[in-house]
């Protein structure tokens, strides 16, 4: 933008009656409290909670996608199609393997699996942006916000990691209990 249009837009804007700009304000609602890899306090942002606000301030129609509202969760969560990886964090044999097979009849895309450290409870690790997978496989696994990690690793070769702890262990669903029976 050149220094001429910067002050046409300025002039412009004083024309703006104050009472049709649409203000919003980013509340305690749209983040949760966490700690930094290296033990800072940080607030982590709701995603999908600040496209809602961002979608009342910059459209005149409600909410657009990727709020999709009235879509189901599973829906849109396909629609991302993000590729997950599946880590068994327990000492519990194929436990990867057997979830896995379990996602992807669900429809989630398991591009890896293998194990991890181990860990009493499990958590997603996000390395890219995909807010519908996010909150298909918290719900999914009952993952408190706490437990979902944002990382960023250009070499990582999926977008959101599942670590399964021991809680995963006593809560699998039923579909998964059974395929231990038949192998």
């Amino acid at each position: 933008m050149t220094l001429d249009q910067a002050i046409q837009l300025a002039l412009l804007a004083t024309q703006i009656a104050p009472d049709t700009i649409r203000q919003r304000v980013i509340g305690t609602d749209a983040f949760s409290f966490g700690k930094s890899p290296d033990g800072l306090d940080i607030l982590k942002p709701i995603p999908d909670k600040i496209r809602i606000i961002r979608d009342e301030v910059f459209t005149t129609g409600g909410p657009v996608s990727p709020a999709s509202v009235g879509q189901k969760p599973a829906d849109l969560m396909k629609a991302e199609n993000a590729r997950v990886s599946v880590q068994n964090g327990t000492q519990t044999p194929a436990l990867a393997s057997k979830t896995s097979d379990y996602f992807k009849g669900l429809g989630i895309n398991v591009v890896d699996q293998s194990n991890s450290d181990l860990k009493s409870y499990s958590f997603l690790i996000v390395y890219s942006s995909k807010p519908y997978t996010v909150a298909y496989l918290a719900k999914l696994l009952d993952i408190p916000s706490s437990r979902i990690l944002n990382r960023t690793d250009p070499n990582i070769a999926f977008d959101v990691a599942v670590i399964l702890g021991n809680d995963w262990v006593k809560k699998t669903p039923t579909p998964l209990r059974c395929s231990e029976i038949h192998h």
